[in-house]
């Protein structure tokens, strides 16, 4: 579970950040905040505008891949590499 996706984060470096859709709520892992230069007190960055933080090449398939994510007939999972 969560336990071990934070395990994975630590030991291979990779962030990952979770958005509540009901609450609002962001949460960004140590790393996700690390590899974006966003200070452990900073805010999380709503997941909406996590775009902005990639590539400029990138933005259109990330954009397109968060918007198949809130498919209700999709996985409800939104998996990308950078």
């Amino acid at each position: 579970g969560e336990d071990r996706l934070r395990l994975a984060a630590a030991a291979a470096r990779f962030g990952f950040y979770d958005a509540d859709l009901r609450t609002g709520a962001v949460y960004w892992s140590p790393e996700m905040r690390a590899i974006l230069g966003v200070g452990p007190d900073a805010p999380a960055v709503p997941a909406g505008a996590v775009p902005e933080f990639v590539h400029p090449e990138d933005r259109p398939r990330v954009r397109q891949r968060m918007q198949a994510s809130f498919d209700p007939q999709g996985p409800g999972v939104l998996e990308d590499e950078y």
